[in-house]
């Protein structure tokens, strides 16, 4: 556990998988001083893609930990492995303010997640306990007017002020898991020792 004056961003997602925008984008979190460190949280079951079929926890936790390798403003959390319901952001945001009592705890979301953000797990509460970062999508960028049909207007404005100017790294993860499968070339879209990874133990093979 790490106590200190740090500013955490938790980074959540499926990684299924990691790719270059994921760390992209936490790179420039880090760089643009809105948070020292940044925590990436896979999800055990997402609560958003309850019908979906997502790669097994630990080999999404191995890949995380093979994009992120040799970053030390990084960390890999399995914070949700023990979930046996739903991964609520709420839950886990906080059990990680329990744990880093002497850290500000950041929620790290894009600007699509910001648009469907009312329709979270216990939302309200999440958005008066925690700040967030949010990273921007093209074609997601929702507006003043959009944000205050579910928000009142404080809450909207301050919603507002949290999206990070910053470049786009639009990689989608189903697209790359579809390329993969043909055969594709993806390697300017993940880390060498990601695609190396799921090439030998056959994670996205045709079924």
């Amino acid at each position: 556990m790490e106590i200190g004056n740090k500013v955490i961003a938790v980074f959540g997602g499926t990684f299924d998988p990691p790719h270059n925008g994921h760390v992209g984008i936490a790179g420039d979190v880090i760089s643009s001083g809105a948070a020292s460190k940044v925590i990436f949280m896979p999800a055990f079951r997402p609560p958003h893609k309850p019908d979906s079929p997502v790669s097994g926890f630990n080999v999404r936790m191995d890949m995380l930990k093979l994009a992120t390798n040799g970053n030390d403003k990084f960390e890999i959390s399995d914070i949700e492995s023990g979930r046996t319901g739903p991964s609520f952001t709420f839950d886990t945001l906080l059990e990680f303010s329990r744990l880093r009592p002497g850290s500000e705890i950041k929620l790290l979301i894009g600007s699509d997640s910001l648009k469907l953000l009312h329709t979270w797990h216990r939302a309200e509460e999440l958005v008066q306990n925690w700040r967030l970062i949010v990273y921007p999508r093209k074609g997601y960028m929702p507006s003043m007017e959009e944000l205050c049909l579910n928000w009142s207007d404080e809450v909207a404005e301050k919603l507002l002020g949290y999206i990070l100017p910053m470049p786009f790294h639009d990689f989608a993860s189903t697209d790359i898991r579809g390329k993969i499968i043909k055969g594709e070339d993806v390697g300017d879209l993940l880390a060498p020792d990601v695609f190396k990874y799921i090439i030998g133990e056959k994670i996205y093979r045709r079924k």
